[in-house]
């Protein structure tokens, strides 16, 4: 993950637009209708050797990884998932042996809010393949907070975005 005082970090408004709404969609459970598939520039090649599907987080189609030790939902870091361990990675789907969600309160902004943390299972599924990489194209989230929570996101672009990030919020067990 980059430091905030990053120049990579800087965005466009749009971007950052869209990268916002996914955060609020999070906390709200409202989620905009992002096209999934959309076309986007072309990604950095994985590695050859990886046959396994990868998970992205908010740097686009770049860097993904096996079995990843934080997965970013927003790249401003305010929604953040840490997997200390998986319990399975195969080639259909992963799930986490224990995993937080970190979700930045933003008071009285985002940079000087504190987290709250909950423990989650987090599971990945429906691969997809894209230039030779296969990549996890779904992510549910389930925790505790006021009874059990369940959200399920999709690797997708938001109309008018370049890059897809994770979009969506709760919903049903389908997603």
């Amino acid at each position: 993950m980059l430091a905030p005082g990053d120049a990579r970090m800087k965005t466009t408004k749009l971007a950052a637009a869209c990268l916002a709404a996914a955060c609020l969609t999070l906390a709200a459970g409202a989620g905009a209708a992002p096209r999934a598939g959309a076309s986007v520039a072309p990604a950095a090649a994985a590695p050859a050797t990886s046959r396994l599907p990868v998970a992205f987080d908010c740097q686009g189609w770049r860097h993904g990884q096996v079995r990843p030790a934080r997965v970013a939902l927003s790249c401003f870091g305010t929604v953040v998932l840490d997997m200390s361990r998986w319990k399975y990675w195969t080639g259909r789907s992963a799930r986490s042996a224990a995993a937080t969600l970190g979700v930045d309160n933003c008071k009285p902004d985002c940079v000087s809010g504190t987290f709250r943390r909950y423990a989650a299972t987090v599971v990945l599924y429906r691969a997809r393949s894209r230039h030779g990489t296969r990549y996890f194209t779904r992510l549910r989230i389930q925790y505790r907070h006021s009874g059990p929570r369940r959200y399920t996101f999709r690797w997708a672009t938001y109309a008018g975005a370049r890059i897809p990030v994770w979009t969506g919020g709760p919903r049903s067990a389908r997603g």
